[in-house]
């Protein structure tokens, strides 16, 4: 858990986060113990602290369903570089 990062110091309202993170991620959500030594679990608590947001650890969508859709996301078995910004990506709008 890295305190500048908890909620409450993050100056964009929660309603406006969006967070995403790999459950490998060696960064976001190692342990300070054990440097690149993570789980998914330490990446939930981290997106937690960061976000304000908390749902069950077995859900990697916790988005809000509200229009804003605020919360976190975590991508199963990706590390820290995983995001695809291409056309056809899942995290892509296609409309």
């Amino acid at each position: 858990d890295v305190s500048c990062m908890n909620s409450n110091y993050v100056s964009l309202p929660k309603e406006m986060r969006r967070n995403i993170s790999g459950d490998r991620d060696t960064f976001f959500g190692a342990c300070t113990e054990s440097w690149g030594a993570n789980n998914r679990e330490n990446v939930i608590d981290q997106l937690q602290a960061v976000s304000g947001y908390s749902c069950s650890s077995t859900r990697n969508n916790c988005f809000r369903q509200n229009f804003n859709k605020a919360g976190y996301f975590v991508i199963p078995e990706k590390g820290h570089n995983f995001m695809d910004v291409s056309p056809t990506s899942e995290f892509m709008d296609p409309e």
